[in-house]
């Protein structure tokens, strides 16, 4: 029921405290006979723990612990991840860290006019949902788009997604068609959270059909 407690003999020194509300607030933040001295960080707020029933104390995105931390030379999280993660360290032992990749797939070849399918897969690396998933992909030069996903101005196929749970991954596809060689390169993913992801490019080989015409033999 105490935040922190100091007796006649003891003394704690905090910088950078996280003062919990509602069903995180303390009956008392400090209490004892002894020193306790709370330094110049001092914030109030919700940690936004993903599921403390799960057990799970890692932070939320909402997390009032949320790069107020101070940066002591300490590298890692408690689970191994770099921190800081964005502008300065995250208050506690968690750094909240996204992890947004996108691979795409494509025929290596393809006949003039034969319908191309590209496949993107969204990948979630972090533990964090994050929300406002837009995915855009330009159609490169020398194709015509023909379906899968929202046609935007300036040749661009578009997604959105309301979020991505993480460790998730999610599947999206458009189809073109061509006359010659193209480079797909232009494709990426971006969310509210602030986190960005572009792919390498792809290429399809597009060839014309070659006949081969054998010779007539009379005898």
């Amino acid at each position: 029921t105490v935040g922190i407690y100091a007796d006649a003999n003891g003394e704690a020194v905090l910088e950078a405290t996280l003062w919990g509300v509602d069903e995180w607030a303390n009956d008392a933040d400090s209490g004892g006979a002894g020193t306790i001295v709370t330094g110049t960080r001092n914030y109030t707020g919700a940690p936004a723990f993903l599921s403390t029933a799960a057990g799970d104390y890692h932070i939320g995105a909402t997390s009032a612990a949320r790069n107020k931390g101070v940066d002591a030379g300490v590298t890692t999280d408690i689970d191994g991840e770099a921190r800081p993660f964005e502008s300065q360290p995250d208050l506690g032992a968690d750094e909240l860290v996204y992890g947004l990749g996108i691979v795409k797939d494509a025929p290596v070849t393809a006949s003039p006019g034969e319908l191309i399918t590209y496949t993107l897969t969204i990948t979630n690396n972090g533990y964090v949902t994050v929300t406002n998933v837009v995915i855009t992909d330009a159609i490169p030069s020398g194709a015509s788009y023909i379906s899968g996903g929202t046609l935007m101005p300036g040749n661009v196929v578009s997604w959105t997604l309301a979020q991505l749970t993480g460790g998730d991954t999610a599947i999206r596809k458009f189809a073109v068609t061509a006359t010659n060689t193209i480079t797909n390169e232009n494709y990426g993913v971006v969310c509210d959270e602030g986190e960005t992801a572009t792919g390498s490019p792809v290429t399809t080989n597009v060839n014309a059909i070659r006949r081969i015409y054998l010779p007539l033999v009379l005898k």
